[in-house]
């Protein structure tokens, strides 16, 4: 049943990404609300959740865009399991806001980076006719790294919401 209510989470703010945030654009750039789950998701999470949150998200995104299929399916999950890995073994400190702006700022270089490379390697063998000028993506990330970070706190609330949703439909489910 958590997986339903992970489901419906991200229909939800797929949908604000689709509706709400086009008409609240800045220089042509919208915020991705599913990769700043993603990214809180994988950092806060104690099981391996964060895998399917990641591939849902991602397939979703990968309907919604332009791009090669598998995109963001691949990217997602790759940064998933990267920070995953990195809180886990690497980082022994409690993650404030300083390493989560430094880790926001390193996933979002490195998943434009990923898409980049993976779109401009199927155009390269003519298997798409999508060309991603990698300048055009760096004058891109400044601004939406600054609007994921003011997003980056309600994301966190929202997703303490939806814990808050899976801890008491178990608790509700064992007494019963």
């Amino acid at each position: 049943m958590k997986y339903l209510i992970y489901f419906f989470s991200i229909v939800f703010l797929l949908s604000l990404n689709i509706a709400v945030f086009p008409l609240l654009k800045i220089y042509g750039v919208m915020p991705n609300l599913l990769f700043l789950f993603v990214i809180i998701f994988s950092l806060e999470s104690r099981s391996y959740d964060f895998l399917f949150i990641a591939f849902l998200s991602g397939i979703f995104l990968d309907f919604f865009s332009s791009l090669y299929i598998g995109s963001f399916t691949i990217s997602l999950i790759l940064l998933a399991f990267g920070l995953r890995f990195l809180v886990r073994n690497v980082v022994t400190l409690e993650i404030n806001w300083k390493y989560l702006s430094i880790m926001l700022a390193v996933s979002l270089f490195l998943v434009m980076l990923f898409i980049w490379g993976y779109n401009n390697f199927f155009f390269r063998f003519k298997l798409s006719s999508i060309y991603i000028n990698f300048k055009f993506l760096l004058g891109r990330f400044f601004i939406e790294f600054v609007y994921s970070w003011i997003l980056l706190f309600p994301m966190r609330k929202f997703l303490n919401v939806v814990k808050f949703i899976n801890l008491n439909f178990f608790v509700r489910q064992r007494v019963l």
